[in-house]
């Protein structure tokens, strides 16, 4: 257990100083080395599964053309299905180095709190640590192979004017000098990835961690997960066994099929109750002989299929109104007379010849 955590804490550590893993092997599968640390992390060209599985399975399962199919939706269900776990958020990992250097924010620790952000890091993490300012909160615990994380609240009312990038800041000052304070946050939490990014800090790839899976009522784990693994014999003999008595019975022959039936159909008639002597007897009513019925071997009358076909009636344009002409253009058609046509335009020829008139009078006119 020792070599694993000694291996995946060299990893995080050479990320850390800028040197991530080789990308001769774009795959690397490790033990994980406690609860906490199961999960996929994802670094440029390299994957690191950390979970007890073999590296034969994962690539079975993986297609050789997707770089990012292992932070996919498909493989981490999977993954999580024959783990036994839950998939948690995938979150961007960004760290940072610390200086040893209280500056800043005054923060005042705090030992016994029941902040949701403090009992959700002592899920998560070990030797949780919490820190109060006015208006926030800042929480340091061992995380993924022992290294130290960091998570800040503010309140609502206070967003937006600096205190989170105070408090991711005043981490760098709690621990010693030299030691990489690392960080996750949701891809989508733009406020956060900001307020990192202004502290210092730097982001270097992501990963998701698979959480412990609820226990059913009866306090049995989920066992449906079994089916995925890649073995042959997976089942014992116990489910197998199960599975051969709930196998269909074999076909009956006409005879048995008759046999069978008459066994089951034929029912005891039961007694006849005694009647009494009646004075005035009513005439028993013979019953009307039901028709009968129609041999089952007889084939039904097939009846031909005949297309219906249905015609449509023609679509009529409808009539279209000219519209009225501005200007000096004229309409393309007209529902005008010929006698109304030349009324028009002898109206017109006597406005041009007054229009000559009048300019011709005005031009022989002496000018003053």
């Amino acid at each position: 257990m020792k070599a694993f955590v000694a291996e995946l804490a060299d990893l995080l550590r050479g990320v850390a100083d800028g040197t991530p893993p080789a990308t001769d092997s774009d795959l690397t599968v490790i033990p994980p080395p406690d609860e906490r640390s199961v999960g996929v992390l994802a670094f440029p060209g390299q994957h690191i599964i950390v979970a007890d599985v073999s590296t034969e399975w994962v690539r079975s399962w993986l297609p050789t053309d997707d770089l990012s199919a292992p932070l996919g939706p498909p493989f981490l269900t999977l993954l999580s299905a024959v783990t036994g776990r839950a998939i948690g958020t995938i979150d961007a990992v960004m760290v940072a180095r610390a200086h040893g250097r209280r500056r800043g924010l005054q923060l005042a620790e705090i030992t016994d709190s029941d902040h949701p952000r403090v009992a959700r890091a002592k899920r998560y993490r070990a030797d949780v640590r919490a820190w109060a300012v006015a208006g926030g909160l800042l929480v340091i615990g061992r995380g993924v192979a022992g290294r130290w994380e960091v998570a800040v609240d503010v309140d609502s009312a206070l967003r937006g004017f600096g205190l989170g990038r105070g408090l991711f800041g005043a981490a760098l000052g709690l621990l010693p000098q030299g030691e990489s304070v690392w960080a996750q946050v949701a891809p989508g939490n733009a406020a956060s990835l900001r307020a990192l990014l202004a502290s210092g800090y730097r982001p270097v790839g992501a990963e998701v961690l698979l959480e412990p899976r609820a226990e059913l009522a009866q306090g049995e784990p989920v066992e449906w997960f079994g089916s995925y693994l890649p073995v042959e014999d997976w089942q014992d003999e116990e489910s197998a066994q199960q599975e051969s008595a709930q196998q269909e019975p074999a076909e009956l022959t006409a005879t048995e099929v008759t046999s069978h039936s008459a066994e089951h159909s034929a029912e005891p008639e039961p007694p006849a109750e005694p009647r009494l002597a009646e004075s005035n007897p009513e005439p028993a009513i013979e019953p009307t002989p039901d028709p009968p019925a129609e041999s089952a071997a007889a084939p039904a009358e097939e009846v031909p299929f005949e297309p219906v076909h249905f015609r449509l009636p023609p679509i009529e344009t409808p009539s279209m109104t000219p519209r009225p002409v501005a200007g000096d253009r004229r309409p393309m058609e007209t529902h005008a007379t010929p006698e109304e046509l030349a009324a028009a335009e002898a109206e017109a020829a006597a406005e041009l010849d007054a229009d000559e008139d009048t300019e011709l009078g005005e031009r022989d006119e002496p000018h003053s």
